[in-house]
């Protein structure tokens, strides 16, 4: 099915000029601390009435010195926009082709436009490899490119510097810049009781911020993994305070065979080892649905993939999900109200999915797929040539049911550059080459909720952005 592509004005040159000549001023209506957070973690997050959402992806190789300065940045920085009903404020414009000669209306172009203001939130690069951001209360919580010098005089953006600022995008603050480069750095923020804290795996060394006051602990060092639960949904007003919100899961080798595996509590700050037998070797794939999901091996077993429901994971809570290894995981949300669950994983066999609480495995496809975002009975996964597809979950199946996105320059390496966001909206970052010839990637947004013959319908800002403001610059 083709995905009929149509321009959305996400930038005005008016506010990109102003932003660069007078410098950032923080916004002055704010969404409410009580407001509920949805698709944390990602490109776009929701608070309130308003979407917040990273603009464009610039790689770190194409990122020189200055190109991170604060109040400069325009593509790749975080913006947000107002919704009206958990939707898009869009108006239809027709575009009169005036170099056709022909006088046929069927010329004429129908572009959407989006109505409400575009309001630029933090002006630095986020769109990035390790870029994504978080929202709790009022603060803002995000990773950008490091844009200090070493002794040799090159930038070191492979680093990351972890920022937080307010929800008006003013008092920026650095939290920590990391030791190893962005590759070998895993992260999330999660609320822990009246706290808020950053989790950083940087290479080996486990640290958990507190955003607020800026305390860092270093949890251990020589940690060879580590995982923790991070939900996509924010409720200011419940208590996250159990052990699946406080506990830290991560390894250590063990020179007597296996490895080890600890339990850390953020709320007493005592590191447990729950796992040491000197046999398996574990490795942490996920904490999700109040489990912990991992593969283990032994002289017996490779990999196989289990899944614990014990928060201490004794063997009582233990439960094998797969016999055989493979490539790739992606656990489903919890199964409730009639919801299927359980897990999607895939290798070059193909892709398996196993419904929660069943024993029989279901090879969905004889391609390995990967899973882009998912809403309980709808998943969104790509293959190899980058297509996005729209999946229907059922008791015993996954059933393909539309394409969303045929664009094989699209940009797909991890989960977190595609969201699904208000129950309506698919965000990913699309590939563009301006009239320049300058490459870039920049945001586009599939409306699911869309009714046209030619399929949904999908909105990109590398129109206006590459017309109004690259080329602009590259007149300079």
């Amino acid at each position: 099915m083709t995905v009929k592509q149509i321009f959305a004005l996400f930038t005005l040159v008016l506010v990109a000029i102003s932003f660069t000549a007078c410098g950032f001023s923080p916004l002055s209506v704010n969404p409410d601390t009580d407001d509920y957070v949805s698709s944390n973690g990602g490109i776009s997050v929701v608070k309130g009435d308003y979407v917040y959402f990273l603009n464009g992806f610039t790689a770190v190789e194409n990122i020189s010195s200055g190109d991170n300065n604060y109040n400069d940045v325009v593509v790749s920085a975080l913006y947000r926009t107002k919704l009206d009903n958990n939707a898009l404020k869009i108006e239809l414009i027709v575009d009169d082709d005036d170099d056709d000669d022909d006088d046929d209306d069927d010329d004429n172009e129908e572009v959407y436009e989006i109505s409400s203001d575009i309001e630029l939130v933090v002006p630095k690069i986020l769109g990035y490899e390790a870029g994504s951001f978080y929202i709790y209360d009022d603060y803002i919580v995000f990773a950008s490119p490091n844009n200090e010098k070493d002794k040799t005089g090159e930038v070191q953006t492979s680093l990351i510097d972890f920022y937080r600022c307010d929800i008006d995008g003013g008092n920026v603050k650095k939290l920590l810049t990391t030791e190893a480069e962005y590759g070998d750095v895993s992260f999330s923020v999660k609320k822990v009781g009246e706290s808020v804290k950053l989790i950083v795996l940087d290479d080996a060394d486990l640290y958990v911020i507190d955003i607020k006051s800026k305390t860092s602990i270093l949890v251990d060092t020589d940690v060879t993994g580590a995982k923790w639960e991070t939900l996509s949904d924010y409720d200011a007003t419940r208590i996250y305070n159990s052990l699946w919100d406080t506990n830290i899961y991560y390894t250590q080798a063990n020179d007597d065979g296996g490895n080890k595996v600890y339990s850390y509590s953020i709320t007493t700050g005592e590191a447990t080892l729950i796992c040491n037998d000197g046999t398996n070797t574990y490795t942490l794939v996920e904490v999700k649905n109040q489990k912990v999901y991992y593969t283990k091996s032994n002289s017996i077993i490779t990999n196989s993939f289990y899944s614990n429901s014990n928060a201490s994971m004794t063997n009582t809570g233990e439960t094998r999900l797969f016999v055989n290894a493979y490539d790739y995981y992606y656990v489903l949300e919890a199964q409730t109200n009639g919801y299927a669950g359980g897990v999607i994983v895939s290798n070059d066999t193909g892709t398996y999915y196993l419904q929660s609480g069943s024993t029989s495995i279901v090879q969905i496809s004889s391609e390995q797929y990967y899973v882009c975002a998912s809403n309980y009975d709808v998943v969104y996964i790509r293959n190899g040539e980058s297509m996005i597809y729209e999946c229907k979950v059922t008791d015993s199946v996954i059933s393909f049911t539309n394409v969303l996105a045929t664009d094989a320059t699209a940009k797909y390496d991890t989960n977190k550059y595609v969201d699904y966001i208000t129950d309506r909206y698919i965000v990913y970052y699309e590939e563009y080459t301006n009239d320049s010839d300058v490459t870039c990637y920049y945001a586009r947004i599939v409306d699911l909720l869309s009714d046209n013959d030619d399929g949904y319908t999908s909105y990109s800002l590398a129109d206006k952005l590459s017309d109004d403001i690259l080329d602009d610059d590259d007149d300079e």
